[in-house]
């Protein structure tokens, strides 16, 4: 579903963001932006993916509704830059991810050329 999404989006120029909660960890981006950045299959590939689209679900956390709001506040902020152009949007082709303990990492996603999503034969 998720590579049919980011399909669809890469086929008709869409640029989309993408988030996830993943236990305890949020993950935000990639930001996409056709035929520029590497896509959210990208991600998948560079195995930053969520493990929701790998497998087994992973055990309730009693903080996930708190964590869930947070996350909403992040993807508001972040499609609010991209919207308004107000300032840039860190998320180009890249990953936010962040723990409970707000611990913080960003990481660069690398187009890949067999990508069946955005890579040169798509």
């Amino acid at each position: 579903r998720v590579e049919q999404l980011a399909a669809l989006a890469h086929r008709n120029g869409v640029r989309s963001l993408w988030s996830h909660l993943d236990g305890e960890v949020m993950i935000l981006g990639p930001l996409v932006t056709p035929r520029q950045t590497a896509c959210r299959l990208c991600a998948t590939a560079e195995g930053l993916a969520p493990a929701a689209t790998r497998g087994a679900a992973p055990p309730p956390d009693p903080f996930a509704d708190a964590l869930a709001h947070h996350l909403g506040q992040l993807v508001a902020t972040e499609a609010l830059k991209v919207l308004t152009d107000y300032t840039g949007a860190r998320l180009g082709g890249r990953l936010r991810i962040q723990r409970r303990t707000l611990e913080t990492e960003f990481h660069t996603l690398v187009r890949l050329p067999w990508c069946r999503v955005c890579g040169d034969g798509a």
